[in-house]
């Protein structure tokens, strides 16, 4: 019956042309559906504590630090302020037929109850020249609520993932891991962790998070096959408003982009670290169960040994008393003869 109902799923899949995949990450992390948001510092902790808990000799989890990007691209909604993020396609392997994991959108948002007058505080603060202790408490921030949603992986086929890129890059060799796209959006938040509405706002924080993992500036990518129609009767750039307004344009990310990639390139360097750890005492733990169990077995094989010769040593001397009785019968037998004689 198990055999039955998995072919029938592998079936309907294959029909509705869904991913041939068993390794879906909202199940290995436990997601349930309206709690698939987590914020920039969950998801990398729980996706690097997953990566540590595959390493533990007899896990049954996959392999997920070989979970790799696919595709991105860089979204902008047609409507409304037209907020910018990134949607990723992540597979299971750096190979480009490997079964797909994961649908990922990334984005920078800010709390619900932040309307036009914080910002505008935000941006007056911001702005200011004035370091009195008055103005200091007159001062306004909203923190970046920047996170990672994952989708389900339905998603993945869906019209509006393939529709309505700005950007769009497809990795055909040397592909980034999911272990770099977590590490950049944590990276990103903590290089500026306060969203301003004219500079570090979602624009910023999408072209950035494309720029990590596309691993050079956009100019390189070309305007005439990164460019794309997405409002009838125009051409719309990223980081623009309502395509009149440039707030965030390629220079701006290349300006403040050092500053991130430091910041990027020093917690990768901590996390790879980490998980090298975590892999080699999982590799010496289960080399050291693996010489505990030979030691075992050798020692097994020793007693079997040692209970093998206690036996024969039992039986050569059953064999020494046996044959020593049967001289002493024959002699006594011998002796009786020349008696009677």
């Amino acid at each position: 019956m198990p055999n039955l109902l998995s072919s029938l799923r592998t079936f309907f899949r294959r029909v509705l042309g869904l991913p041939m995949t068993h390794n879906d990450l909202r199940t290995l992390l436990d997601v349930k559906d309206g709690s698939e948001d987590f914020w920039f510092d969950h998801f990398e902790g729980a996706f690097i504590t997953l990566c540590k808990n595959s390493y533990e000799p007899g896990s049954s989890l996959p392999p997920v630090s070989n979970f790799c990007i696919s595709e991105i691209a860089l979204k902008k909604k047609k409507t409304g302020s037209q907020h910018e993020f990134v949607h990723a396609l992540i597979r299971e392997s750096d190979q480009p037929d490997a079964p797909i994991v994961a649908v990922l959108k990334c984005e920078r948002c800010v709390s619900d109850d932040v309307g036009p007058f914080t910002h505008a505080r935000a941006m007056s603060s911001n702005t200011s020249v004035s370091s009195t202790p008055s103005s200091q408490s007159l001062r306004t921030s909203i923190v970046a609520h920047d996170k990672v949603v994952v989708l389900p992986l339905s998603k993945w086929s869906e019209p509006s993932l393939s529709n309505g890129a700005i950007y769009k890059c497809k990795f055909t060799a040397n592909p980034p891991s999911l272990t770099q796209l977590a590490v950049a959006v944590y990276a990103i938040h903590q290089s500026s962790h306060l969203y301003t509405l004219h500079e570090k706002q979602c624009y910023w924080f999408a072209a950035t998070l494309f720029r990590i993992l596309l691993g050079h500036p956009f100019d390189s990518l070309g305007d005439g096959q990164a460019v794309r129609d997405m409002i009838p009767g125009g051409r719309v750039r990223a980081g623009t408003f309502w395509r009149f307004i440039r707030v965030v344009d390629d220079d701006k990310v290349e300006k403040l982009y050092p500053a991130v990639d430091a910041e990027y390139r020093n917690r990768l360097a901590l996390r790879e670290q980490e998980l090298q750890d975590a892999r080699g005492m999982h590799r010496a733990l289960a080399e050291a169960r693996a010489r505990e169990e030979e030691a075992k077995v050798r020692e097994e094989e020793a007693k079997a040994r040692e209970e093998q010769a206690r036996a024969e040593a039992e039986e050569a001397k059953a064999q020494v008393a046996a044959m020593k009785k049967m001289m002493e019968q024959m002699s006594a037998a011998t002796s009786a003869g020349s008696h009677t004689a």
